[in-house]
């Protein structure tokens, strides 16, 4: 154990990383969700409806992970 592993006294204590995972899963859903409208239109496909839920699903976790995030 180091010296650098223990929080000085003089520090306020370290609030939880609320919201953390819904960030990262909205980012995931985004980021999956541009890859397929690219590959679609790479594959010269129309696209459907679905998508764009997919889309607001992965935004709407994304709002609610920074919402939660700066509320506490």
């Amino acid at each position: 154990m180091s010296w650098t592993d223990e929080q000085p006294s003089w520090l306020p204590p370290i609030p939880p990383r609320r919201g953390k995972g819904l960030i990262v899963t909205g980012i995931c859903i985004w980021i999956l969700g541009f890859a397929l409208v690219l590959l679609v239109g790479f594959l010269n496909q129309p696209l459907n409806l679905y998508t764009v839920l997919v889309m607001a699903v992965g935004l709407i976790l994304l709002l609610a992970g920074l919402l939660r995030r700066s509320s506490s």
